[in-house]
Parts: C-alpha cells; sequence; structure tokens
C-alpha cells in the first residue's frame, strides 16, 4: 500500500492480518512531473515485527519516476 501523506510525503508498507511477520515501510518525497506522471524519491526504509533488520537511509536518495494511470477506482502507478 502507498499513503500520500501530505502534499509532499508518502509512506509505502506492507501489512498482514496475521501480524507475525518482517514489516517494511519506506518514507520519501514526491512530486509531479507531468499530470500523468509522478516522481518518487526515496528517504528511508524501515523494518519492525520479527525481522532485525536496522533502518536503512540513502544518501543522495534515489528518484523513481512513475507514469499514472487509472482502473476503475484505483490509481495504477506504472514505472517508467
Amino acid at each position: 500500500a502507498i499513503d500520500f501523506l501530505d502534499d509532499k510525503n508518502f509512506k509505502s508498507y506492507d501489512s498482514w492480518e496475521c501480524g507475525n511477520d518482517c514489516f517494511t515501510a519506506i518514507f520519501g518525497t514526491y512530486y509531479f512531473t507531468k499530470s500523468n506522471q509522478i516522481q518518487l524519491k526515496v528517504d528511508s526504509i524501515t523494518s519492525s515485527g520479527t525481522c532485525m533488520s536496522p533502518t536503512q537511509i540513502f544518501k543522495p536518495s534515489k528518484v523513481i519516476t512513475f507514469n499514472l494511470s487509472k482502473e476503475k477506482t484505483q490509481l495504477k502507478l506504472t514505472k517508467k
């Protein structure tokens, strides 16, 4: 899942109903380059739950570009 927290920050994460797993969350910033294109810049990755991985911080941050399209009621991001 991905949550756009405000007009510039996002959080992407995984979750499971059982709650017994290693959960990863990715934090960063985003901006629109065109009306149908978005760029995400990853700032950090965190892990929680049963995993023992430390928080990773990227310097410089990696920028990933996605094309946006709508499929029924969902927004689809396709890596460019």
